[in-house]
């Protein structure tokens, strides 16, 4: 299985959109992924194995801040730790340029897996946003999270 995780390329979007809407309950729209690409803040990687995209994280960047904005692995890849592998790399690409202090995301409180994985990687909740999502007509709450990253 050969992996690599780089830098969206723009004809790649509608693809990312896709697999958003497929793993996500929040998914981001077309619009969003491309405002995303113009804004020079934030940026968009994708994981490929064999030359196939089967996830994909977006950040946001402010100053030695990144903000986790969407993440998601194809679901026939998923249980086998490459959200780990995403992230840390990504992660560790953006620590190279930016001497990262503090890294944010906010998860929703009912998403259990995910809230898993950022514990396992050193995350901490920082605050909760009451009702942030509606999900399936429901209001979830928010989990804020933090990793002080240096």
């Amino acid at each position: 299985m050969n992996k690599n995780i780089r830098l969206v390329v723009p004809a790649e979007l509608p693809k990312v959109a896709i697999l958003d809407k497929r793993v996500n309950k929040t998914p981001w729209n077309m619009v969003q992924y491309e405002e995303c690409l113009a804004n020079k803040n934030q940026q968009v990687y994708v994981l490929e194995i064999d030359e196939v995209i089967c996830g994909f994280l977006v950040v946001a960047i402010t100053f030695d801040e990144v903000e986790i904005l969407q993440l998601g692995i194809d679901t026939k890849y998923q249980g086998q730790k490459l959200a780990t592998l995403l992230l840390t790399e990504v992660l560790a690409k953006l620590d190279d340029k930016i001497l990262i202090s503090k890294v944010f995301l906010e998860v929703a409180a009912n998403n259990d897996s995910a809230m898993a994985l950022y514990r396992k990687l050193g995350f901490t909740k920082i605050s909760t946003r009451r009702g942030y999502y509606t999900i399936d007509g429901m209001k979830i709450d928010a989990i804020v999270m933090m990793l002080k990253y240096t």
